[in-house]
This record gives structure tokens, sequence and C-alpha cells, in this order.
């Protein structure tokens, strides 16, 4: 019962990807994402609808290539995507650059690895990327009066994220058969609470983007001295009247100051 179960939602995790991915090439960019950001987001979502394929046939008793080098290889593939397209889509600092795409440099030599360890070490490279991803938005914490909702929507995913890392992690003592299902499962309900959070919240990305703009601004004005920059700006309005000259610039500013 569990494993039909688990096999309809391999389906749906399959479909929603494929649909995912299409609006996100389409119509559902975010405004200011990287080019890297949202490649990864295109790669996550099929390395994904891949892997719960092989599932399905995984548990229908079927030929899916399970813990093979390209399973493996998958899952190594989905966890950098999964940093650089969060990343990418909140517009977190600093800017997703061409040379964090030697985060997908292990994928191309894990196939060789024992899949019993390869598994879990593929699930501590996501742990590494899911920690960086909660220390760069810790500051949204000053925002979330504004969007309760849809921080408590995405806190939701993380927790998901963290069964499914625990899940990885032990997948050496478990078993294989206990892995397929639990993983199986837990990705299927990550795409069952991303359907309902993007029909709930059809733009939480670009309000969790405009939370994390707001939260670092504001982290940036409190390291400026302000008295002295408003100090410095009444002497440049009141007493040299720079707003007169019409060919100030900020290069000409600079060069007056230094």
């Amino acid at each position: 019962m569990i494993a039909d179960g688990a096999i309809l939602l391999s389906g749906f995790s399959i479909f929603s990807a494929l649909l995912l991915a299409l609006a996100s090439i389409t119509t559902h960019a975010v405004e200011g994402q990287s080019a890297i950001s949202r490649l990864s987001g295109v790669i996550l979502l099929l390395g994904l609808a891949t892997l719960q394929g092989m599932h399905g046939l995984f548990l229908a008793d079927r030929p899916s290539g399970v813990a093979s080098p390209a399973y493996v290889t998958l899952l190594f593939v989905v966890a950098p995507a999964f940093y650089l397209f969060v990343r990418g889509a909140l517009q977190l600092p600093v800017a997703v650059r061409r040379l964090q795409l030697v985060f997908y440099v292990p994928a191309l030599f894990v196939g060789w690895l024992d899949p019993r360890w390869a598994i879990p070490l593929s699930f501590l490279l996501g742990t590494g990327f899911a920690l960086h991803l909660a220390l760069l938005v810790s500051r949204l914490r000053a925002q979330r009066e504004r969007f309760r909702l849809e921080m408590f929507a995405l806190a939701l995913h993380v927790v998901l994220a963290l069964g499914i890392l625990v899940l990885g992690l032990v997948s050496p003592w478990v078993g294989l058969d206990a892995f397929v299902l639990g993983y199986t499962i837990a990705i299927g309900l990550g795409f069952l609470l991303a359907m309902h959070v993007l029909l709930r919240f059809p733009d939480i990305v670009g309000k969790a983007a405009e939370a994390v703009t707001m939260a670092y601004a504001v982290s940036t004005l409190a390291r400026v001295d302000r008295e002295q920059a408003i100090s410095r700006l009444n002497v440049l309005m009141k007493d040299e009247r720079v707003y007169t000259n019409d060919a100030l610039n900020l290069a000409t500013q600079r060069a007056d100051e230094g």
C-alpha cells in the first residue's frame, strides 16, 4: 500500500517538475535572477524528475538504475543546483558567478564510488549548501512580520529538506529499499508543498527576494556613520551648493574629495 502511494507520488513529481521547468523557462522567470540560477533551477527540476522516475521503476520491481553510477551522479547534481537556484532566485549576496559552476565538478568523478557511501556523501554536500543558505537568509528574521505566511511556507520546505538529509545520511543502515521508499515520498511531498505554495502565494519568490533586499539594506545602513553622513550632506548642499554644478557626477565628486 505504501509503495503504491509512493509510485503515485513519483508520477506526480515527474509531471510537476516538467511543468515547473517549462514555466521557469517561459513565463515565470524572476526579475534580476542570473542565467546560472535559472539554468540551475531547470537542472534541479529535471534531475529530481529523473530520480523519481528511477524510484518509481524500482518500487514497481522493474529495472531502474537506482544505486547505479548515473543515479549517484544525479544526487551530486541536484545538491549544487538547489543551492545556486535558491541563491540566485532570492538574489542573495554575493551574486552567483560563473566560478560557482565548480560546485558541479564532483558529479564528474563520483560514479566510481560505492553507492553505500556515495549516497550519504551527496547528502552531506547538500547539508553544507543548506547551512550556507540558512546563514545567508538569517537576516530575514527581521522581516518575518511582513512575510509571515510566506516564510512559514518556506520553513516547511526547510523541515522537509532536513528530513531528506537525515534519510540520506542513515541510508547505509536502513537499507536501499527503505531509502528509496522514504526518498520518493519526501520528494513527492516536496512537490505537493511547492505546488500548493505557488498557487497560494504566486509571488512568493519575488516577495522573499524583496525581504532579502530590505534585510541586507538595513544591515548595510547600520554600519554607516549616519550623523557624519548627514553632516557631510549639509555641507555639500548648503555651503558648497554642489547642486548648481551641471557637470557634477560621482566620478568628479570622488576626485574632489580625494
